[in-house]
C-alpha cells in the first residue's frame, strides 16, 4: 500500500513539474499562485497600441507638413499678384501722365530720356519681383527642410522609446522566468528530500 501511494505521488509531482516549467523567454502570463508578489509588474502596451501611437504621430506631422506647403503656396501666389498689380498701376499712371496735353510737349522733348527711364524702372521692377519670388522659394524650402528634420527627430525618438520598452519587457520576463524556475527547482528539491525520508519507512 505504501509503495502504491509513493508511486502515485511521484507521477503527480512529475506531471506538475512538466506543466509548470515554461519555455525560455516565452512572453505569456504566468498564473502560478506561488509566484512572489514583488515580481508582479504592470501590463505593458501591446504591439498594436504601440503601432497605433506611431501611426497617429506620423499622420499628425504629415498633415502639418501638407498644411505648411498649402499656406506657403498661397503666400507666394498672393505676393506675386500683389507685385504684378503694383507694376500695372505704375504703368497705367505713366501712360495717363504721358497722354496729358499739358505734358505732351515736354514729354516729346524728353522722349528718349523718358523711355530709357521707364525701361530701367520696368527692368528694376522685374528684377525686384524675381528676387522676391526667389526669396519666397528659399523660405519655403527651408520650412520644408525643418519640417522633415522634426519628423525624422520624432521617428528617432519613438524608435528609441520602443527599444527601451522592449528591453525593459525582456528583462522583466527573464526575471519572472528565472524566479519561476527557481521555485520549481525548490519544489523538486523538496520532493527529493521527501522521497529520501520516505525510504526510511521501508
Amino acid at each position: 500500500m505504501a509503495h502504491s501511494i509513493l508511486l502515485l505521488w511521484c507521477i503527480a509531482s512529475t506531471v506538475a513539474s512538466q506543466a509548470f516549467i515554461p519555455a525560455a523567454r516565452v512572453r505569456r502570463d504566468i498564473s502560478d499562485t506561488t509566484e512572489p508578489a514583488e515580481l508582479t509588474t504592470t501590463e505593458s502596451p501591446t504591439d498594436e497600441e504601440k503601432a497605433t501611437t506611431i501611426e497617429e504621430t506620423l499622420t499628425t506631422f504629415f498633415d502639418a507638413e501638407k498644411d505648411l506647403r498649402i499656406r506657403a503656396r498661397k503666400v507666394e501666389e498672393f505676393r506675386f499678384l500683389d507685385d504684378s498689380f503694383r507694376i500695372d498701376e505704375a504703368r497705367r499712371a505713366a501712360r495717363t501722365t504721358a497722354e496729358d496735353p499739358r505734358i505732351r510737349a515736354t514729354a516729346e522733348e524728353t522722349k528718349s530720356t523718358t523711355e530709357g527711364v521707364q525701361a530701367n524702372e520696368t527692368e528694376s521692377a522685374e528684377d525686384t519681383l524675381g528676387k522676391s519670388l526667389m526669396q519666397n522659394l528659399l523660405e519655403i524650402m527651408e520650412a520644408e527642410y525643418k519640417c522633415r528634420q522634426e519628423v525624422t527627430r520624432l521617428l528617432t525618438e519613438e524608435t528609441r522609446r520602443m527599444k527601451e520598452i522592449l528591453a525593459e519587457f525582456d528583462a522583466k520576463e527573464e526575471t519572472r522566468t528565472l524566479a519561476h524556475m527557481e521555485e520549481e527547482n525548490r519544489k523538486y528539491a523538496m520532493y527529493l528530500r521527501q522521497k529520501e525520508r520516505m525510504k526510511d519507512f521501508h
